[in-house]
């Protein structure tokens, strides 16, 4: 992370073989980050000058023109981008493809992209979540539901590869959030409005059983977030818990009470680690040893 090296080094490799597309490729992309960004710019059209279809370039300026808020030049590299990508990154390229067309209100346009982007990269969390608002923005509020139950699998599936990862979880809780967000969506949808263009509690002839079925999912949804809340609080105290099994590490109630905890965060395999622990710094406490033959 010595960006100041990084970028002395390319510069004297630059000075003797100015046409080094990977030299130039890493200048742009350090000076990018270092958010020097007109630099960086610079060295990417060197590249597009050298290899116009050179996939890192073109989905730099990409980025560099979203960054910037002139969607058109970022659909035309972007693009460029999306057709010569190898097949691990196509789906990367789509999505932000799919973003421009977004922030230019070339929705259709948005919505092809992100269709082909599903089908290339169909576990790409952030793909499908640009799809769900892609479709939001279309009022296609039943096929974002479809597409936020898969986001909601995608990110449980993440959450349950990283059980202990904090930001995992709260993840999956906020997919949760969108599809609630999305399926209150599609309840107004199914609803009259007034002359002011605003939501009734009348519901659109025909439409009851939808409705209801509707407000049933919104329901469930919920419920089945109680028990994620529940797991990120307890993951928010457990540092609390191992740093007093840390400071006093002979006290078995510390060891107890942080397996409890450990347990309630579904990290079972510790928990059934700390209770032992406990049983074992106090071997006269039956209940101890019980629980962690239970785990």
């Amino acid at each position: 992370l010595n960006f100041t090296k990084a970028v002395s080094t390319l510069a004297h490799i630059l000075e003797r073989d100015p046409t080094n597309i990977e030299a130039n490729l890493q200048m742009a992309e350090i000076l990018m980050m270092r958010r020097s960004f007109n630099d960086g710019r610079a060295y990417f059209h060197k590249v597009r000058n050298l290899d116009s279809n050179n996939y890192r370039a073109n989905l730099g300026l990409g980025q560099y023109y979203l960054y910037t808020r002139l969607y058109r030049q970022a659909i035309l590299f972007l693009k460029v981008a999306a057709n010569v990508a190898t097949p691990d990154k196509k789906g990367e390229a789509l999505q932000m493809l799919a973003n421009a067309y977004l922030q230019a209100k070339e929705l259709k346009q948005a919505e092809v992209t992100c269709e082909e982007a599903v089908r290339v990269d169909a576990e790409n969390a952030g793909l499908v979540r640009t799809y769900i608002v892609v479709l939001l923005d279309m009022g296609e509020y039943e096929k974002a539901r479809q597409q936020t139950m898969r986001y909601v699998d995608i990110r449980r599936r993440e959450a349950q590869m990283a059980s202990n990862e904090r930001n995992a979880v709260r993840e999956y809780s906020a997919a949760i959030d969108l599809l609630i967000e999305v399926l209150g969506r599609l309840h107004n949808s199914l609803h009259k409005k007034n002359a002011r263009g605003e939501v009734t509690d009348q519901v659109l002839d025909g439409k009851e059983v939808e409705t209801a079925q509707v407000l049933d999912a919104i329901v469930t949804a919920r419920m089945r977030q109680l028990p994620i809340v529940k797991v990120l609080s307890m993951m928010e105290v457990l540092p609390l818990a191992q740093r007093a099994t840390q400071l006093d590490p002979g006290k078995a109630d510390y060891f107890f009470t942080l397996g409890m905890a450990q347990f309630e965060a579904g990290l079972v395999r510790d928990a059934a680690d700390s209770v032992a622990q406990a049983a074992r710094l106090a071997p006269e406490n039956a209940s101890y040893r019980e629980q962690a033959q239970r785990l």
